[in-house]
């Protein structure tokens, strides 16, 4: 199984501004988390627990389309491999530690559901932070393969 969305960094990100002057690039960490949105977007079931490993290869500039692409690691449910490319090259790769639920009473989703202060803090935080990230990336294609 396996998932690509393309995607590109505004220049008015508000990383850019430091991330160097006169020559800017897109943080490491600004492309993780459209990793991480990406992940969100094809696997609604499952949440993002830590990075395995990752290594950046060519840098990436703002407004520079790039891809996204996961899928899901061999031999296991709890990892997913990533890379990003631009052109076809790879900028960033790596593998992603996951963890999904299966919908039960004990899902946020179900309306039965108490959830904790604690989830409702990360859920608002959440909503927020999604917000800011709407703000300064674009989606250009979304593909998805079973």
């Amino acid at each position: 199984m396996s998932f690509e969305i393309c995607r590109a960094i505004r220049s008015d990100h508000p990383s850019l501004a430091g991330h160097f002057p006169g020559a800017p690039i897109v943080p490491g960490v600004v492309i993780l988390d459209e990793v991480a949105a990406a992940l969100a977007e094809w696997r609604k079931d499952c949440h993002l627990t830590g990075i395995r490993a990752v290594k950046f290869v060519l840098p990436l500039k703002p407004e520079q389309p790039f891809t996204i692409c996961l899928a899901a690691a061999k031999g296991t449910k709890t990892e997913v491999d990533f890379s990003c490319r631009v052109e076809g090259r790879v900028i960033t790769e790596g593998r992603l530690d996951i963890v999904c639920t299966e919908p039960d009473i004990r899902s946020p989703r179900h309306p039965n559901r108490l959830l904790s202060t604690l989830e409702h803090t990360i859920r608002a935080w959440r909503s927020g932070f999604k917000a800011t990230r709407r703000r300064y990336s674009t989606n250009v294609c979304i593909k998805a393969w079973n």
